[in-house]
């Protein structure tokens, strides 16, 4: 079993992926940013839009976020404080 995308040391499967697909919801912003990462990973786009506040929606531009997340080398998230 490997580490989450976020750096967890929980599986992905046990850490953001229930997050991301909705079968529950971020306690807290960490978890909700660590989850917002590990979509960027995943390319799990209707996650990153649907997670942002109800005024930005309308600026999230889909296809672009879609296409930078798959060609983009994700090297981690480190949460320093």
């Amino acid at each position: 079993m490997s580490n989450c995308h976020c750096g967890n040391e929980l599986s992905f499967e046990n850490c953001c992926m229930p997050i991301i697909q909705n079968l529950s919801n971020a306690k807290t912003a960490e978890e909700l940013m660590r989850a917002r990462y590990s979509s960027y990973v995943t390319s799990s786009i209707d996650f990153l839009r649907d997670s942002l506040h109800p005024d930005s929606r309308s600026e999230f531009e889909y296809e672009e976020t879609k296409s930078w997340a798959e060609n983009s080398k994700w090297h981690g998230l480190k949460i320093i404080a």
